[in-house]
């Protein structure tokens, strides 16, 4: 088989990217999880499971869980 190639010259802007990647790189370095935004569905589900399996074992973990997600 043969293919016709042809090269289709392109001019872009990348200067948005190191700076994305920065944004990115924060709250990976966070010691604690950031807040989840009310859309988020891992966000409610790590809230529901954690909440769930702590207040069977400890209630008052739970409630201290609760104030700790999110803080800065």
């Amino acid at each position: 088989m043969r293919f016709n190639l042809a090269a289709i010259p392109y001019v872009g802007n990348d200067s948005w990217v190191e700076s994305v990647f920065v944004d990115v790189r924060k709250p990976l370095q966070l010691s604690r999880c950031p807040k989840h935004s009310a859309q988020c569905e891992f966000g409610a589900l790590f809230e529901q499971t954690s909440t769930a399996y702590l207040s069977e074992n400890d209630p008052q973990r739970s409630i201290q869980l609760k104030l700790e997600i999110g803080d800065d």
